[in-house]
Formats: C-alpha cells, structure tokens, sequence
C-alpha cells in the first residue's frame, strides 16, 4: 500500500478552503485589493492541490504514463513562480497608483508566462523512496531563481518603501515574505522538506486576518460597513474620479444629556431602513453619522424621499417623545463626490452645508448646491491664503491707538493682523479670521503677530517710549496650548521687551468657553508682568462673574453696545452702571467704534477710561501709526 507524504498539503489546503468560505461568502465593498487577495486564494489553493498531485504521480510512477507525472511536477513548480509573484502583486497594490500599477502588471504579466514556459521546457527528474518524495534538475533550479527574483524584490520594497505603509500591512506582508523566503531557501536546501505549502498557507492566513477579513470592515452594532471600510473605498473613489453621489445622515440631541440616547435610538432604526436597498452601500462613519454612497443621484434622491416619509411615521414620536430631550437629524446630499478632491475635503463640504442651515426642525434635508460649493471653494482658497501668505511674510500687523480722556493722549493701541495677498491687496479680517480659527492656523498668526509687535516695541523708541503697551489678541486656540506660555517668554526675551509692555486681549466668549483654562494660564502671565483686558464685554452670554473671576485689568465694551447707547434709553443706563461696576472694582474701561466728537464727548461724560475707534483712526500699517503718534506729541 502506498502512504502518501501530503498530510500538510492537505491540511494546509483544507485552511485554505475555510478561508476562502469566509471571504467569498462575506459581502465586500468593492476594494480592488480585494480583487487580488481574491486571486490569491485561487492561486494558493490550484498550487497546493498541484503540490498533492504531484506527489501521487510522482509515487505512482510505474503505472502513470511519465509525460503525465513530469507535466504534473512542471505545473506545480510554474504555479511557485505565480505565488512568488503574487506577494508582489499585492504589495505594488498598495505602493502605486491604480493607473500606474496596471502598467507594470501589464509588463511583468508578459514576463510571467515566459518564466513557466521555460519550467515546462527545463529538464526534470524525481526522487520517491519511501515518504521521501521530490522533484530535482535543471527545471526545480530556474524555479527557485525566479521565486527568489520575486521574493527578494518584493521585501526590498516593503524595506525601502515602508514610509508607505501602515503598520499592520507592514508587519503582515514583511511576515508573509519571510516565511516564504525562509521555507524557499530550507526546501531548496533539504527537497525532502515539502514545506513551501505550508508557508503559502500561513502567509494567506496572515494576510486574511490582519488585512483582508471582511469582518473588521463591519460595524456589528449598526449592520453596516465601517468608518475605516468608508475611508479606504472613497480613497480608491477618487483616485479612479468615480461619480458616487454622497448623502450623509447625521444624529444629535440637541440637548446634552448623556442619560438619554434619542439620536442613537434613531440611527439604529435608519440603518435599518437603509439596508432594504441593494442599490446603496451605508457605512457607518465616527460620531453619530451613516453615510450613504449610490451610483446616481437619482437614486439617492428615492432613497432620501422614503425615508423623510419613513421618519414622520415612525421617527419623530422617538425624536420628541423624551422631554429633557430632542433629536435632530441632517440629511445632506452630493450629487456628485467628484467635485471634491479627498475624503476630507468630502466630509468638510458636507460639514459646512450641514452648519449652513438655520433650520430648528427635528429632520433637515439639504442638498449640496452651487451657492455651498461657492462658500466651500472661497473657505479653502482664503486658507490656502493664509497659509502662503504666512510662508512668504505677507501677514502684517496694523495698529489702532487707543486715547486716554485723562492724559488727552494716546497712551496704547491694538495689535490687528491683516493678511496681504501676493497683488496687494488686503482680505477682509471678517473672512479669514473665522477660517484661521476654524484651521488652527490662527495660532500661527498669533505667534506671528507678537513676534512683530515686540519687533516694533524693540526697534522703534518712539513707540516703546510713547505707549503704555499694546493690546496683542489671544484666540481661544491658543490659550489650550500646553507651551504657550513658554512660547511669549521666548519672543519677548529675544526682542528684550519688557512684558509689562505686551496687554493680552482676551474675549469674552473666549472666556466662556475656556475659563479654567484662562485662569491657569493668565496666572503664569500674571506673575511674569503682563496684563489682561477683556474685549466684547456685553456680547453673548454676558455674565458679571467672568469680570470678577477673570483677572482682567481692563473691559472693552462691545461696540454693539456703544452704538445702543446713542439711540436707546436702556442701553445709556446699562454703560453707566457697566462703568460704575467696573469702576468700583479697580477695572479700566475701553469704549470701542467711537467715530464722532458727539460720542467721544458723551463717553467722557460717562467717565469711560478709554477710547478707540474711526475718530482717531482706523488700524493702520505701523509706518503710519509711527507717524501718527509721533504728530500727536
């Protein structure tokens, strides 16, 4: 009786199998690595069952006809060079661009049937006493050359291109890679080890778990694909230009309560509505939104249609039906992703859109329109803005002087940043400061504007000589920098400037949304020398206690405020007591937009510190703020 030498073919055939039942049965989002990990499996399952034929012809020899046994032992050795291959295949996937992939597979696809048509044209002979059994000659030896040739360019790769990776397809493909480079080499050493079809099967194994399990691409709780799985499809979106149409479903409550789950409650059941259609994919994204991707806008459209009549049905008694409680949901809609470049500028678009509407209903349908795209473009053109001009030294820092009704003279100004573009002209503050805020590069302008203002300070004495300081904007971005602090020390002392020369002008907003933060920080600056004044006074949630509890040596009232007093009797009686209190409290006051002598002399009746606005001058480049202050005496 012959005993067959195929236990870990068999066994490793059998993993095979199984993992092939999992990933052909599991739905898939449509990946192209998906294609290839597929043709893997194919071809790591043809070559194992070719390794066990091989082995039984070579074993049945006397009875097979020896073309036979010789075309099943050729075979076997061709489909070693397809799987060498393959793990370059796989890595070049992810290495290059689609477009650009394609290419070079185009060329190594005709260098592949070249190389297994000189196995099957190369000599070869057997070895079968026993359970030894092999393959050897000439036909054995170019195989190993040219899975080497592979092998060994496909770890150089992920060596020299690692920066590319991330590092779970590191360690899977480098792993796979050695096992197969590592078996290779004690299989060609020892022929009696058939161990090169175990490590294919490991290989597979590692990849299927680490990379292509459909399964870590599902959300179980909602029933959808995943954040991650929506990320790595849009990416291969855009680099093909496909045309999805993109609708995003988003859920809050619009009271914070972590007690009550109305907007989850809600989702759950739109996921469920939405898997009723084939036609769509629903990815369930970060925070509380399902995303919906389909082929055509008409699509979405019947989609959405359904679903508004879904939710009044079935919804809105849940959206409404707790009383501490009550959940919104935003239904924005793309027709067309391709008008966008990435993902992140996809969710951004999709984002401002979303915040664009005013609307309080429980349910908001939008769609993504020529005015939103307009808004959208114009957002990211003034931050490219931004950006070059901080590279090229085109922000600039304008001064405005504020006068002193006690001394009749200017004693400070305001430090204001302007951002100049490449012709000249000047973006409107109103523009780009939300948008820096929004970026975090107004911290950039933050740190650049001090660094001029001690500059001035620094270099001109008629300035530093004249002003009792000057007045620097702090945005709530800043303040929650860990080296902030560190930062203004840095400036300050490399241009010499005295802190008591830098007043640090806070919001009042920005007090309400960052106090405990404020206070830490304002205390380090405190006791360095440097004061604070508060700027917006009575704008927003106006509240005493931030006057009290901030350490502020300085209010400016809001010029909303100013503007009141000359046209209602209630305002007049608010500045006075606002003034009275402040006052009473050791505080300065600073009355802002002052551009006539009625109001300046109105605001001196009411004993108001300070003044600042279009009377005096509008900001101004320091040149003429030097000239300014130097005719003023």
């Amino acid at each position: 009786m012959v005993v067959y030498n195929i236990q870990v073919q068999t066994s490793s055939i059998l993993v095979i199998v199984l993992i092939m039942l999992f990933f052909f049965c599991s739905r898939k989002i449509g990946l192209f690595t998906e294609r290839v990990f597929a043709r893997i499996l194919i071809g790591a399952f043809v070559c194992l069952l070719l390794d066990i034929l091989s082995v039984v012809f070579i074993c049945n020899d006397d009875t097979l006809p020896l073309w036979l046994v010789e075309a099943s032992c050729k075979l076997y050795l061709a489909s070693i060079i397809c799987m060498a291959f393959a793990g370059l295949d796989y890595i070049l996937t992810e290495l290059l661009a689609e477009a650009t992939y394609h290419k070079v597979i185009r060329v190594i696809f005709t260098i592949l049937p070249i190389q297994a048509i000189t196995v099957l044209m190369t000599p070869i002979s057997w070895y079968h006493k026993d359970r030894v059994v092999y393959s050897m000659g000439p036909a054995t030896t170019v195989t190993y050359v040219f899975a080497f040739i592979y092998i060994l360019t496909t770890i150089y790769l992920i060596l020299t291109k690692r920066d590319k990776l991330n590092k779970r397809r590191f360690i899977a493909t480098s792993s796979w890679m050695v096992l197969w480079l590592v078996t290779a080499t004690v299989q060609f050493l020892n022929s009696g080890l058939l161990i090169i079809g175990f490590s294919m099967m490991l290989g597979v194994l590692i990849l299927f778990f680490l990379l292509e399990n459909p399964a870590s691409l599902h959300d179980k709780r909602v029933g959808c694909f995943n954040s991650h799985a929506l990320l790595l499809f849009l990416d291969q979106v855009f680099e093909r230009s496909e045309d999805y149409c993109v609708t995003s479903f988003y859920f809050e409550d619009t009271v914070n309560d972590a007690t009550v789950g109305t907007s989850s409650d809600i989702m759950m059941n739109t996921a469920t509505f939405l898997r009723r259609y084939r036609n769509i994919a629903v990815y369930k994204n970060i925070e509380n939104e399902l995303v919906m991707l389909s082929r055509t806008k008409d699509i979405a459209e019947k989609v959405v249609t359904e679903y508004r009549d879904y939710y009044r049905a079935n919804l809105a008694r849940i959206a409404k039906e707790r009383s501490r409680t009550k959940a919104r949901v935003s239904v924005v809609t793309l027709p067309d992703c391709t008008l966008v470049k990435n993902s992140d500028s996809l969710f951004s678009l999709i984002h401002m859109t979303r915040e664009a509407s005013s609307s309080t209903a429980s349910l908001v349908i939008q769609n993504v329109d020529d005015e939103h795209l307009m808004k959208y473009y114009r957002y990211h053109e003034v931050a490219a803005e931004i950006r070059s001009a901080l590279d090229e030294d085109r922000l600039e820092v304008f001064y405005q002087p504020i006068f002193s009704t006690e001394r009749n003279c200017y004693v400070s100004c305001e430090a204001l940043a302007r951002i100049r573009r490449a012709d000249g002209s000047l973006i409107s503050p109103g523009e780009f400061i939300p948008v820096a805020e929004d970026t975090g590069l107004i911290i950039r302008i933050g740190d650049r504007v001090l660094e001029k203002v001690c500059s001035l300070l620094s270099n001109r004495k008629e300035v530093s000589e004249t002003l009792d300081y000057i007045e620097v904007n702090l945005s709530v971005a800043q303040f929650k920098q860990a080296d902030l602090f560190d930062k203004f020390v840095e400036i300050t002392s490399r241009y010499g400037v005295d802190p008591a020369k830098i007043n640090l002008e806070i919001t009042e907003t920005a007090s309400i949304d960052a106090k405990n933060t404020l206070l830490d920080t304002m205390k380090l600056f405190l006791e360095h020398g440097v004061s604070f004044s508060l700027d917006d006074f009575g704008k927003g949630q106006s509240n005493l206690m931030y006057v009290v509890e901030m350490p502020v040596s300085i209010i400016k009232l809001d010029m909303d405020m100013i503007k009141a007093y000359f046209v209602e009797n209630k305002a007049k009686h608010v500045v006075a007591t606002t003034v009275k209190m402040a006052h009473d409290l050791g505080l300065h006051v600073v009355a802002e937009g002052i551009e006539s002598e009625h109001e300046l002399e109105s605001m001196r009746s009411e004993n108001i510190d300070f003044i600042q606005g279009y009377y005096f001058s509008r900001p101004v480049p320091s040149d003429e703020f030097i000239s300014l202050i130097s005719k003023a005496g």
